[in-house]
């Protein structure tokens, strides 16, 4: 997969030949996906996948697209996307209405940009009778799709986005719960190493879902997905796979991505929360989330070794480890 997203990103720079070059190496990844697609391994892959994760994965089952959405790993941009695999006149995306957090449920989201008579033709895998379950797993058209992220940038961009500004349960995170178990005052701004503190000490099933482990929520790093894509590397690419795969133009993809470091610029409270940590909000202003996560970890306190610790399967069955994305976790 990540093969292919690099070969896309390279192709806008070179002339017309090579993109027909390109785009015969994308139908080539096409039909080796369908293939896979009908091999008894991924049927089983899909049972296993639909039984065990089956209140998280959402599922259209008239596409035979299932989803597990990791929070905080692209599910913005696959928001954009899905409606339109339904309806292919659905609403754009309102960003504004995640932004103000009225609805913050992947299945309420994608419902929303639906028509009433469509609302139904996406649901949990779990809301499906076992046999509609067996007849899609076993009908040769399921495609399994994820996506995951490197665990110590992942939980910074909670952090920023969810948590620094002292964001409310609307925000979908309650920093009240964390302040409490903190021993906080009310009010107080939660730095990110005491947030960390928190974090290592909430079990998988209880914890908030933009925090819970990528292994725990989505089963990842266990081969129940036929494209498991690295928000890193290679998910325009694999998102553009999936659609072509689906018989749909990839131009469905139109990349939508709220930055958790605007986003916290943009807010006194979080601009003053973290100011207090790394410095001015000159100086990190115009970063991207890995810079200020190495920012915030060198604070000391041996925060990441807390996060290896405490997602240690997402770090040892994704190949993830800090610093850098690729190698392997020690």
């Amino acid at each position: 997969m990540r093969v292919l997203a690099e070969a896309e990103a390279t192709s806008a720079q070179v002339p017309t030949e090579s993109r027909l070059t390109r785009k015969a190496r994308a139908d080539v990844a096409v039909d080796q996906l369908r293939e896979r697609m009908r091999t008894q391994n991924e049927t089983g892959s899909c049972r296993q996948l639909l039984e065990s994760h089956g209140a998280d994965v959402l599922v259209i089952p008239e596409r035979g697209l299932i989803w597990c959405p990791n929070a905080k790993v692209g599910t913005t941009s696959m928001m954009n996307v899905l409606p339109r695999l339904i309806d292919p006149y659905a609403q754009p995306y309102a960003q504004g209405l995640l932004e103000r957090r009225k609805i913050t449920a992947p299945l309420d989201i994608l419902r929303a940009h639906l028509k009433p008579a469509d609302k139904y033709r996406v649901l949990f895998a779990s809301d499906m009778e076992a046999a509609a379950r067996e007849a899609l797993c076993t009908s040769g058209r399921a495609l399994t799709f994820t996506a995951v992220r490197n665990p110590w940038e992942r939980l910074v961009s909670a952090y920023l986005g969810k948590v620094a500004d002292g964001s409310d349960e609307a925000n979908g995170v309650n920093t009240s719960i964390i302040r409490r178990f903190l021993g906080m005052p009310v009010g107080k701004p939660v730095p990110f190493h005491k947030f960390l503190e928190f974090v290592s000490k909430q079990p998988d099933r209880q914890i908030n879902v933009h925090f819970m482990p990528q292994s725990f929520r989505c089963g990842v790093g266990t081969s129940h997905y036929l494209i498991q894509s690295r928000i890193e590397t290679s998910f325009e690419g694999d998102v553009k796979l999936m659609l072509r795969a689906l018989g749909e133009s990839e131009d469905l993809f139109k990349e939508k991505h709220i930055s958790s470091t605007e986003k916290c610029a943009q807010s006194e409270l979080c601009t003053a929360n973290l100011e207090a940590q790394i410095g001015p909000k000159a100086t990190w202003e115009g970063d991207g989330t890995a810079e200020i996560a190495r920012k915030l970890y060198k604070a000391g306190h041996d925060l990441p070794e807390i996060v290896r610790q405490r997602y240690a399967d997402d770090t040892n069955l994704l190949g993830y480890s800090w610093p850098g994305h690729d190698s392997v976790a020690p």
